[in-house]
């Protein structure tokens, strides 16, 4: 992602939340970037999953967008946990 004004698109609570999420915006063409809670990257590095969330960002531009998408994979409730 290359713009500064990237914003929070949601909270995932596992691992499978983000994958759906992220393959989701990727075939839709939309950026994300991830910030992982507690030692999330590491055990994603070494273990192959993680027992904490992420937050997944987006380009300020591409928010609505990007949370229609997830929406329409997951359903409206995963973003009101932001």
């Amino acid at each position: 992602m290359m713009e500064e004004n990237i914003v929070l698109v949601m909270t995932a609570e596992n691992d499978l939340e983000r994958g759906i999420a992220t393959t989701s915006l990727e075939d839709a063409g939309i950026g994300y970037a991830l910030k992982d809670f507690g030692a999330g990257n590491l055990m994603r590095l070494v273990a192959g999953g993680s027992i904490y969330g992420c937050q997944i960002y987006v380009n300020e531009e591409d928010l609505d967008q990007a949370r229609d998408v997830i929406i329409s994979v997951l359903g409206e409730g995963v973003l009101n946990r932001n």
